[in-house]
């Protein structure tokens, strides 16, 4: 008897790991395959699971986004987790401070390290102005909203720059860290439980992978996973789409325009920026940035007039801006804030 069990334990054990080997040599064939004939695109380390926002990046670390063969980036994170050269917190600054609030557009991907427009900004106005760029990438705006009133507005900003991308509407319900009750925001940590699985995988060397990045995105792409959001940010998956963009756009309408009053009575401009007229995309967005715009308590810009016809400004990653477009953009915001705050200084030293 204890010999047939033997024997069985043996069989299962030979099975076992002739079955692990067999599997070891298709991936391996499988990335070879895919990787010289088929690249994905491959990014490590990506964001964590946060519990206070969701995902962020991991402080300190070097970040490869690249297609083999194709094109390659460098994306370096600071001990606040944000990238660009971190600034101690103070009680009194040598410089006046500016916080940039976004995603992956602000944070700067598919540019490399010194490319993004916040370093642009840095470099044209380091006379007088220090760049916080507190984006990360896949952040919505509830997310840089509690940032800001955590962490960003302890540098006592002169200006809050606030960019805006097509995927905020969702976002904001898929990471909802943020609430309006009773006409103040309330904070939150996020209840989405799946993005737990960020702890182990973000860092695995599983990130490093062309077949693991086939794998995911055919399954990000599919039914399944946009039913799963469905059901993450409580909307009705059997509700129609008109129903579902328009509770999506009067939340973040709600949140932008309580933002932009409270920095108003706090005597912050706010500058809104997005890519490629993706304000346009929602009517009700549009017309409450319109509204806000109009009654001063936010700045916006539209950056593709500042674009010129025939040129190529995206990034070969994806990214509407690449590095020409990220130029531009800190160039032309630069000259704003130049011209704009040499003039309130030149009228109140005329008043005086």
């Amino acid at each position: 008897m204890s010999e047939n069990r033997l024997t069985f334990k043996k069989k299962f054990l030979f099975t076992l790991l002739t079955g692990v080997f067999v599997l070891l040599i298709i991936s391996v064939l499988g990335e070879l395959l895919i990787r010289n004939f088929y690249p994905q695109v491959i990014m490590g380390p990506r964001v964590n699971y946060s519990e206070k926002y969701g995902i962020i990046w991991p402080k300190n670390i070097t970040v490869i986004n690249q297609l083999p063969g194709e094109w390659r980036f460098t994306y370096t994170t600071n001990e606040n987790h944000s990238r660009g050269e971190a600034l101690s917190l103070s009680n009194r600054y040598d410089k006046k401070n500016i916080v940039v609030l976004g995603d992956s557009y602000a944070f700067g991907q598919g540019v490399n390290d010194n490319e993004e427009f916040a370093s642009v900004l840095a470099q044209k106005l380091k006379e007088d102005y220090n760049i916080i760029n507190l984006s990360v990438t896949g952040w919505a705006l509830t997310q840089q909203i509690k940032r800001f009133y955590e962490f960003g507005q302890l540098y006592d900003p002169e200006i809050v720059i606030l960019q805006f991308c097509e995927n905020d509407p969702w976002g904001n319900l898929y990471f909802k860290v943020t609430e309006i009750e009773d006409g103040k925001f309330v904070f939150k940590n996020s209840s989405n439980s799946a993005n737990k699985l960020k702890r182990s995988l973000s860092n695995s060397f599983l990130q490093y992978s062309c077949l693991y990045s086939l794998i995911r995105k055919l399954i990000s792409g599919s039914f399944l996973n946009e039913k799963m959001i469905g059901n993450v940010i409580g909307e009705n998956t059997d509700a129609s789409k008109t129903s579902k963009i328009n509770k999506r756009e009067q939340f973040h309408s709600n949140l932008l325009e309580l933002f932009a009053k409270d920095l108003k009575s706090k005597g912050i401009p706010l500058f809104l920026i997005a890519p490629h007229n993706e304000i346009d995309l929602y009517p009700d967005i549009e017309r409450k940035v319109t509204e806000l715009d109009s009654l001063n308590l936010l700045t916006y810009y539209e950056t593709e007039d500042w674009f010129e016809e025939g040129i190529d400004y995206s990034s070969p990653e994806g990214h509407h801006w690449g590095t020409k477009g990220h130029n531009v953009i800190g160039e032309k915001l630069s000259e704003i804030i130049a011209v704009k705050y040499s003039l309130l200084e030149e009228n109140v030293d005329a008043a005086k």
